[in-house]
């Protein structure tokens, strides 16, 4: 049983594009329809959305959860012999320098974006200049500075003549650097063109955003000297914050969650005091947030996921004031934390040797250490009070016990099991009386500053008796 048949047969549907097949991942429930990639010949299947990829092996490991003996037998392979004794450990991930296009590469970009430039900004552009306004709030100079351009027609050219080698493929056809109509986001260091992302408006069944082939792999950064950088996948919305709140902090914009930083971007978040990490609150961007960067640049890191929308931009949309919602995740930042006082007929129990709430809780893995750094203390955004979790003296987590999605003064809220950071108060109270999250465990209070574990007796005060003095 080849590869193609494996993933057929467990209900994957399969679109035939020249010598590879794509279709919906199965492993994950993100935004790109058509985001796994099957070759056949090689016997290999890639995601471009969660990364997951391998062989026929590593398939069914993934995906039926048999072991690679099990797996092996399935498919009448010889698993070989097996060494004893422990794994050895992974290899520890380092930096890499970014690579940058040739000097070809960049003067047809450059000759390109200059074209794109000025259709977006002719008659023509007047509808996407309209939606990067309302769509994305992009300032018209913020759009201006940031080489933004308008493609409208897909382009096609010999691939040498962007100084890149030819391809021939397998019917014989020499393979052509394409160029897809649509909104021109490029990457442009000291005035040179080092990227060319396209986000194409009718994608289809395919890519919505594509990088034009040559691109340098750098991420784009901007305001790189503040001590705070917040971490975000879209060049667009990186150029939203960097417009909103770049006077605040350093703004990195990955491109992807699975993108990792390069040497230059790297040594920044090192010397950085204080890194929120605002990946798409999907499923691929919290498991990125959760696991690679708290391991890598430890307790600085705090996830800041977007109160109001997936990203920033949506988020903006969607009424939440950028600029508050960063300085709420920053130390050292003036912004109303008093505790939330009691509802009426409520009441805390602040005596540290009171019974334990009767809110039960499930046995579960301890989460990773970052996540028990939290102050417990409350922050005004756009007027609403939040928990912030992040700064090293919280008295409980909460977690909801399953991704859903709820109305929320009059909004349709999604509520992910890794949202529980940044929560209205008055969501968690209600939340909590419905069975929907629950008080996760108690936490010893970190950092210089001795605080007082409040002690509640029921969900209504756990949901309102958390704080810090």
């Amino acid at each position: 049983m080849n590869i193609l048949d494996l993933i057929t047969a467990d209900g994957v549907k399969l679109k035939k594009y020249g010598a590879t097949y794509r279709g919906r991942c199965p492993f994950h429930s993100g935004k790109t329809e058509m985001s796994l990639l099957v070759d056949a010949d090689a016997g290999k299947y890639h995601c471009f959305g969660c990364d997951m990829h391998g062989d026929e092996i590593q398939w069914l490991r993934d995906r039926r959860g048999l072991s690679f003996i099990e797996a092996c037998e399935y498919l009448g392979h010889d698993p070989g012999p097996r060494p004893s004794g422990p794994r050895p450990a992974p290899p520890a991930w380092g930096p890499r320098e970014a690579t940058t296009p040739t000097a070809i590469w960049q003067v047809k970009a450059r000759s390109f974006l200059d074209g794109a430039i000025e259709t977006l900004w002719s008659e023509r552009g007047a509808k996407m200049r309209a939606w990067l306004r309302t769509e994305k709030g992009l300032h018209d100079a913020t759009t201006k500075e940031a080489c933004l351009g308008l493609a409208l027609a897909d382009k096609y050219e010999q691939r040498p003549t962007w100084g890149l080698e030819p391809v021939i493929k397998e019917d014989g056809t020499e393979k052509m650097q394409w160029i897809p109509a649509g909104l021109v986001i490029p990457w442009v260091v000291n005035g040179d063109v080092h990227r060319l992302r396209i986000r194409r408006n009718d994608p289809g069944d395919g890519p919505r955003y594509v990088i034009v082939s040559g691109s340098g792999t750098a991420p784009a950064a901007w305001s790189l000297e503040r001590a705070a950088a917040v971490i975000v996948e879209s060049e667009l919305d990186g150029l939203l914050l960097n417009q909103e709140a770049g006077d605040l902090c350093a703004v990195v914009a990955l491109g992807s969650a699975q993108a990792r930083p390069d040497t230059r971007t790297d040594a920044l978040l090192k010397s950085a005091k204080t890194i929120l990490i605002s990946l798409d609150s999907d499923e691929v961007g919290a498991k990125a947030a959760w696991d690679f960067w708290p391991k890598q640049y430890g307790k600085k890191v705090k996830r800041w996921p977007c109160l109001k929308g997936k990203d920033p931009s949506e988020a903006w949309k969607n009424g939440l004031d950028l600029r508050q919602w960063i300085q709420a995740g920053l130390p050292d930042i003036e912004t109303d934390q008093a505790i939330i006082p009691p509802l009426e007929n409520e009441s805390l129990i602040i005596n540290p040797d009171a019974p334990e709430s009767s809110l039960q809780c499930e046995e579960e893995p301890p989460p990773p250490p970052d996540t028990l750094n939290g102050t417990g203390l409350h922050k005004l955004i756009n007027g609403d009070q939040f928990y912030d979790f992040a700064d090293g003296r919280a008295t409980k987590l909460f977690m909801a016990k399953g991704n859903f999605a709820r109305e929320y003064q009059g909004r349709t809220v999604q509520i992910n099991q890794m949202d529980y950071l940044t929560m209205p108060a008055d969501e968690i109270k209600t939340m909590l009386q419905s069975g929907l999250i629950k008080a996760d465990r108690d936490v010893t209070p970190q950092g210089p500053t001795a605080v007082r574990q409040y002690r509640a007796t029921s969900a209504v005060e756990i949901g309102r008796g958390i704080g810090a003095h």
